[in-house]
């Protein structure tokens, strides 16, 4: 491999080193907008905060094997911050759910898309398609994360939904060696 170009790549992994050891070190988690990874494409931030109550999650999607992991996964995050909720299929009459997870194929929401907002009073998530309904979660998960220093969900609500059907990541090593996890890091 070329010296310069060992350099470049040396200097590439050290700003990255820097920015992970940055935002690790920070203390305060900064703002939602910045902590969101990918940035939804719309947000839009409100006054206040969830305020955690008695409830259950529901998702009338439970059922199917590929969305109870998903739920689970919810429960899971919540439970981390001191809060357990039951989840069900269906609500009982006149409840209001703390967190309603749905899959609405009629919504006007684009493919893999979600819509995520937080109140004070609860979580709703819409999606189209039981992709949207993983990728909506995994941003309640990172809001749920940037949440757990003072223990509070902000208020917010969140349209996002992908540019291409396939996603991924390349690491073109093809004229250069594969770099290791201990060069990563």
């Amino acid at each position: 491999m070329r010296p310069e170009r060992m350099l470049h790549y040396r200097i590439f992994f050290i700003i990255c080193f820097f920015l992970i050891v940055h935002s690790g070190a920070s203390g305060s988690p900064g703002s939602l907008e910045e902590w969101l990874i990918p940035m939804p494409r719309e947000i839009s931030a409100g006054n206040g905060f969830l305020e955690y109550r008695q409830g259950r999650i529901i998702c009338n999607d439970i059922i199917d094997p590929e969305v109870y992991p998903v739920v689970k996964s919810v429960q899971s995050v919540f439970q981390e911050l001191g809060h357990f909720y039951p989840f069900s299929a269906i609500e009982a009459t006149g409840e209001i759910p703390v967190i309603r997870m749905q899959i609405d194929s009629n919504a006007d929401i684009r493919p893999q898309g979600y819509r995520l907002n937080i109140d004070r009073q609860s979580v709703l998530l819409v999606s189209r398609d039981k992709p949207g309904l993983f990728y909506g979660v995994q941003t309640l998960k990172q809001i749920v994360a940037y949440a757990s220093a003072n223990g509070r969900l902000p208020v917010v609500r969140i349209t996002d939904w992908p540019d291409f059907e396939r996603r991924g990541v390349l690491l073109d090593v093809n004229k250069d060696q594969v770099p290791t996890m201990e060069t990563f890091r």
